[in-house]
């Protein structure tokens, strides 16, 4: 099986699109990543304490924009 990836148009005035492109996605990714992580630790996957640590521990060839920890991105409206 073969997959076939190629980016269309460009990421800014000087910068073509290609399969390994990030696009930042803002805010909308917080729910998600909040709703998955909550779901492994009732799954009993993970611990709720160790989601104050980099995705990397869990996925070390993951690429971030951002290094923030789970617990700063899906706390940071905490009053």
């Amino acid at each position: 099986m073969s997959i076939h990836s190629k980016g269309y148009g460009k990421a800014d005035v000087q910068q073509p699109i290609t399969p390994q492109t990030q696009f930042p996605i803002a805010s909308l990714s917080k729910s998600f990543t909040a709703i998955a992580a909550l779901q492994l630790v009732e799954a009993g996957k993970i611990n709720l304490d160790v989601l104050d640590v980099s995705v990397k521990q869990y996925l070390p060839d993951f690429t971030l924009a951002d290094t923030q920890t789970a617990d700063q991105i899906t706390n940071h409206c905490e009053v």
